[in-house]
């Protein structure tokens, strides 16, 4: 197990990033949100409030606290789940 910590600590932060971003596509194309915004999240909000809204001064401060939402949850990481990574 300890020799997996690294490979541990690298997925969690690439899913973290995967859950935040790369699921726009899935939902743009499959549901556009979903019954009652369901299926919708903070990426997908974010692109509806520039693009389909045309309110692109709401849509760039949701993007910049997304964007430091995201590097706090990594640095929580890094400061709590790096210390349990040993490299030998």
């Amino acid at each position: 197990v300890p020799l997996l910590s690294p490979t541990t600590f690298f997925l969690l932060l690439m899913n973290l990033i995967y859950g935040f971003f790369d699921t726009f596509g899935i939902i743009q194309v499959m549901t556009h949100g979903g019954p009652g915004n369901s299926t919708s999240n903070l990426i997908y909000k974010v692109y509806q409030d520039g693009f389909e809204g045309m309110d692109l001064g709401s849509s760039a401060a949701q993007s910049v606290l997304l964007m430091l939402m995201v590097i706090i949850i990594s640095l929580i990481q890094f400061k709590f789940l790096e210390k349990k990574v040993h490299y030998e």
